[in-house]
């Protein structure tokens, strides 16, 4: 089930972006950031449409498949055989850590914080440079499209897959933690979608506007490590299987490359649309491709 607990926590980091984005577009200052002249990035009214139907959409079936699944109880977990799973993934059964969970959750408004924060200053000293608000607005949409997206797949795919957490294996711990709220919600990692997403997006925006600063290799690297760590505390803590982070690791990353690409000044039109019919509902995917031979 989606907990309160996770919309205390970013409602609780608002605060933090507001002063965070102050202090970033001060020390901004300090160092003459220049904003480049030819910013890579554009909407296309018709994508972005489709893009946060999609997300949106997407979030809300899951928000309904999570508030009708069910934990599984004394019996069903009690049949689980560690040698029924991948391979890959037997070493994680006897992990169990809460002091990692905790620390590895706070990892995630952590991240979206910073990357957020950055968005801000970067357009804050655009408007001041260009007169401009455009180049906030068209990253904000770029960040947004691929959270929703990212995020709604893999809540979606959770209420979907009835894969137990790995300490459901755990005949060490008592009966009563096993059974726990959340307990078949294992594949895959939100954690690791969340912070490689935000680990991805940051990096390439970074290198696609500052490919030559010095700073930018910290930002790449800095970012990755956090959501390196945090997938290897998901791990270690119990909570996930190696395999499920990884999926969200690639997920994550694959999100915010398609986000990245799609928007580029210049790239082929992507579109995405929902639709809904008496026979069913589904998406309509097109992807426009221009024949050079059309050009003027």
């Amino acid at each position: 089930m989606i907990k309160h607990t996770y919309i205390i926590r970013y409602c609780a980091i608002l605060p933090l972006l507001l002063l965070l984005l102050s202090e970033q577009n001060i020390y901004a200052q300090r160092i003459k950031l220049s904003i480049p002249d030819d910013f890579p990035y554009e909407l296309k009214a018709e994508q972005e449409m489709g893009l946060m139907l999609t997300g949106t959409g997407l979030l809300y079936g899951s928000v309904i498949g999570q508030m009708n699944k069910e934990a599984w109880g004394r019996t069903p977990i009690s049949r689980l055989d560690p040698q029924d799973l991948f391979f890959i993934d037997r070493s994680a059964v006897n992990n169990w850590n809460p002091g990692l969970n905790d620390m590895r959750e706070f990892f995630e408004p952590a991240l979206s914080l910073g990357v957020l924060s950055s968005i801000g200053a970067y357009g804050l000293i655009s408007k001041r440079q260009k007169k401009s608000w455009s180049e906030l607005m068209t990253l904000t949409f770029m960040y947004f499209e691929g959270l929703y997206i990212s995020t709604g797949v893999e809540l979606l795919t959770k209420s979907l897959v009835n894969r137990t957490r790995p300490f459901t294996y755990n005949t060490d711990l008592p009966i009563e933690q096993r059974i726990r709220s959340g307990n078949n919600e294992s594949f895959f990692s939100g954690n690791a979608t969340l912070l490689f997403y935000n680990a991805s997006f940051l990096s390439l925006i970074t290198y696609k506007l500052y490919p030559d600063a010095r700073w930018t290799p910290y930002i790449i690297g800095g970012t990755f490590a956090i959501a390196e760590l945090s997938a290897w505390w998901s791990v270690r803590s119990g909570m996930h299987f190696p395999s499920d982070v990884l999926t969200g690791a690639v997920w994550g990353s694959a999100v915010a490359l398609f986000i990245n690409q799609t928007h580029k000044i210049g790239a082929r039109g992507f579109n995405i649309m929902p639709w809904m019919i008496r026979e069913g509902k589904g998406l309509i995917i097109r992807y426009k491709i221009q024949d050079s031979r059309f050009k003027n």
